[in-house]
């Protein structure tokens, strides 16, 4: 199961999509149906859940918009949003969320 980062925006800013209803039923179902055979899938998921708890966590509206911009831009310049990719790949994906949701862990800016 690999992140496809058109479904994981869905995730990210549910206030823009809400007609999106039963986050995560996909990685519900997988999980169901695979006990333990697929190792980089399960760290797929826990990337999506550390991600979008990143996300939620915001909770300044205007910060929220800014973030949904950054990140499109993000993805429009360096990722494909239908492909599909591995949590490695979206390294810094990860590291945009954590330097928006803790910036006083970033020394020297």
């Amino acid at each position: 199961m690999k992140i496809i980062l058109a479904a994981l925006e869905k995730h990210l800013f549910p206030e823009r999509f809400p007609f999106f209803e039963k986050p995560f039923l996909d990685e519900a179902e997988f999980l169901k149906h695979n006990e333990g055979n697929c190792d980089i899938a399960f760290q797929n998921i826990a990337f999506k859940l550390k991600v979008v708890k990143l996300s939620l966590n915001i909770k300044n509206e205007q910060l929220r918009q800014a973030l949904s911009y950054l990140f499109e831009k993000q993805v429009d310049c360096n990722y494909d949003w239908q492909q599909g990719y591995n949590w490695y790949e979206l390294k810094s994906i990860l590291c945009f969320f954590y330097i928006i949701y803790s910036p006083e862990n970033i020394k020297g800016f």
